[in-house]
């Protein structure tokens, strides 16, 4: 079935309507000629994917992330940097006026510094095999090697938990973005040096009275390359 895009609901899905019904299909942008599926539909909406895209939106980019198809943390990969922007602007002015009665025009646009590593925060999720992001509407695994939305800290702590094979059933992990943490304790240290420290050596995961050979999984979290809680 071949349809044209109108616009992008909250969620950054692609909206357009089948005999007056709503669809919402994922990966597509406004304007756009494409090609869908339906994957579900119910008495108020259907659910698509997208098959082929028959003409191309002048603001779609090639996707930086390899893994933004399918991880659940990336809607919007697809969208370039100014209209990322202006969108995500339009819908908080729209939400807040909505649900708040705050006027559009007060509302300054959104403008970031960098598209990507700006993000403080990340929760990876594992098992005996894997770690990595839940994929999209699941609770299967998609197994990481870099994260492009959280600053490169955290990267630092990510690869370091592969590298390492680390069974962790989930990890929260927060960073500041100032380069400058030299009024922190761990100023100038290594994440992978504090995760030493904090017994999470080669495998052998054990803090606060876990211990990794038993079998089990543990859940770790971690502020400023600091290992603040673990159960």
């Amino acid at each position: 079935m071949e349809v044209k895009i109108d616009k992008l609901d909250n969620l950054g899905r692609g909206i357009t309507y089948i005999n007056n019904k709503i669809c919402f299909i994922p990966n597509v942008l406004p304007n756009e000629i494409v090609e869908i599926e339906i994957t579900k539909e119910n008495k108020k909406y259907y659910e698509a994917k997208c098959i082929s895209i028959k003409e191309t939106s002048p603001f779609r980019i090639t996707e930086e992330c390899p893994y933004s198809s399918i991880c659940g943390g990336c809607q919007l990969n697809h969208l370039c940097y100014n209209e990322e922007n202006r969108f995500k602007t339009n819908k908080l002015r729209d939400l807040l006026f909505k649900y708040a009665h705050i006027e559009k025009d007060i509302i300054e646009p959104i403008k970031y510094q960098e598209r990507n590593y700006y993000r403080n925060k990340i929760t990876l999720h594992g098992n005996d095999e894997k770690l990595g992001l839940y994929g999209i509407k699941t609770n299967d695994i998609i197994p990481i090697q870099e994260c492009l939305l959280v600053n490169k800290k955290i990267n630092e702590i990510i690869k370091y938990l592969i590298k390492n094979n680390i069974n962790i059933e989930e990890a929260i992990i927060k960073s500041s973005n100032n380069e400058d943490c030299s009024h922190h304790s761990h100023a100038g240290v290594l994440w992978s040096d504090v995760l030493r420290e904090a017994g999470m050596e080669g495998g052998n995961a054990c803090h606060g009275g876990y211990d990794a050979d038993t079998g089990g999984h543990t859940r770790y979290s971690f502020t400023q390359g600091e290992l603040i809680t673990s159960s």
